[in-house]
């Protein structure tokens, strides 16, 4: 019964922190949700939790767009840090290939 409760425990936190990430707003648009920017841009989005790293956890997004006239998958790894209540995108790569 008590690792039931854990795991209905944890999978709360995780969509906790998802949802965090989708509901929070970039600082120059502070009325747009990075859920509604980013599910207007990208095709197919899918939100994910990744895991969690001392202050912080990270939120992975996934979606289809045209970059240079092709279609690529995007993949954002935010950083939703606990303590400021803020995040971050800290990883971009379109089809694997990283983006600077």
């Amino acid at each position: 019964m008590i690792v039931l409760v854990l795991i209905v425990v944890i999978k709360f936190l995780q969509y906790r922190s998802v949802e965090e990430v989708r509901n929070s707003s970039p600082e120059a648009y502070p009325n747009l949700t990075l859920e509604e920017a980013y599910e207007n841009f990208f095709d197919h989005p899918k939100w994910r939790f990744g895991e969690m790293e001392g202050s912080y956890v990270t939120v992975e997004f996934s979606g289809t767009c045209l970059y240079k006239g092709e279609e690529v998958t995007a993949n954002l790894t935010i950083y939703n840090y606990v303590d400021s209540n803020s995040c971050t995108v800290m990883y971009l790569d379109f089809n694997g290939v990283p983006q600077d």
